[in-house]
């Protein structure tokens, strides 16, 4: 699910400028939104309005109407005003990209459209625009989303929310392009968004998709060569699908773990006593207790026998 706004992106494509594309000729409805991107004083560039959308883009004045009422709605304000101002366009807001996020096909090809011109604006818009552009019109998303994702020298925010877009709007596509990240068994050698979006992502995906998160949650918490916030999120998420056994052992693994990381191992038997019976976990709590090093986990353990089990 996507997270609640206000919130904001960029589709800007720079590396599309980077490699060398020429000026194309009007997008067709129903083609991919690759433009060249928003350094509108480049030569050869398309001409846009005032909102970053080609003039030549097949998109009608109402769509390009609601696009700007979008943009307008996540610039920031005074930031003297009193609150109540705050509080009206935090309403605006959500009112509006929930509005256009079912708005079709024409209203995602503007949004796509606009994000590409977008280099300049504030993140809140960006992201708006990929949002609505992801949620509006999801085949022509994919293909700028799967870019934005996998390509290096476009801000690690965009890249980022282009990931968690591309989880729900495209599932299939994100499996493809993550899981050789969330399975890598080497010290990551590329720049990607951090891996516990990875993680977020592909559990948004499979409950997409309708398949558990739970194998590639397991392998992550259990995977030393994760980013340790990615770990804390996949042991933490596994507790919401019960009856994996899968998952219930990569818990106790990470429980009796000796590395050190006691958060990871207390994120572990948080999710294990809600998805163990209690009797199995009292005994695995106190076992683990019996033989336990650590003061601190000792006394977290002592607390939860003491909470769960008596």
């Amino acid at each position: 699910m996507m997270r609640p706004f206000p919130l904001g992106l960029s589709l800007a494509l720079p590396l599309l400028l980077a490699a060398g594309c020429r000026p194309q000729g009007p997008a067709k409805p129903g083609e991919p939104v690759s433009d060249q991107g928003p350094a509108a004083s480049q030569a050869g560039e398309r001409p846009r309005d005032a909102n970053g959308i080609p003039i030549d883009a097949p998109v009608g004045p109402e769509a390009r109407a609601q696009i700007a009422e979008l943009m307008e709605a996540f610039r920031p304000i005074d930031p003297t005003l009193t609150s109540d101002h705050f509080d009206r366009q935090i309403f605006e807001q959500r009112e509006i990209f929930q509005r256009l996020a079912q708005g079709g096909p024409e209203i995602g090809h503007a949004a796509l459209h606009a994000y590409t011109g977008a280099k300049d604006e504030p993140y809140l818009v960006r992201r708006a625009l990929l949002w609505v552009g992801g949620k509006a019109s999801p085949k022509e998303a994919e293909p700028l989303l799967a870019t934005l994702v996998d390509q290096y020298g476009i801000t690690i925010e965009d890249r980022t929310e282009a990931l968690l877009v591309l989880a729900e709007v495209a599932p299939d596509k994100y499996f493809e392009i993550v899981r050789p990240y969330l399975e890598r068994r080497e010290r990551l050698k590329k720049t990607m968004p951090d891996d516990e979006f990875l993680v977020e992502g592909w559990v948004n995906a499979s409950i997409a998709k309708g398949v558990s998160p739970v194998p590639m949650l397991a392998d992550v918490a259990t995977n030393l060569l994760m980013m340790p916030n990615s770990r804390y999120r996949a042991a933490k998420r596994m507790r919401e699908f019960p009856n994996e056994i899968v998952g219930q052992r990569a818990l106790e693994t990470c429980l009796i773990e000796s590395t050190g990381d006691n958060y990871l191992r207390i994120m572990a038997a948080q999710s294990l006593v809600k998805l163990l019976p209690r009797e199995t976990a009292c005994t695995l709590f106190e076992e683990t207790l019996a033989r336990e090093a650590s003061v601190q986990m000792a006394h977290f353990l002592t607390n939860m026998i003491q909470e769960n089990c008596r």
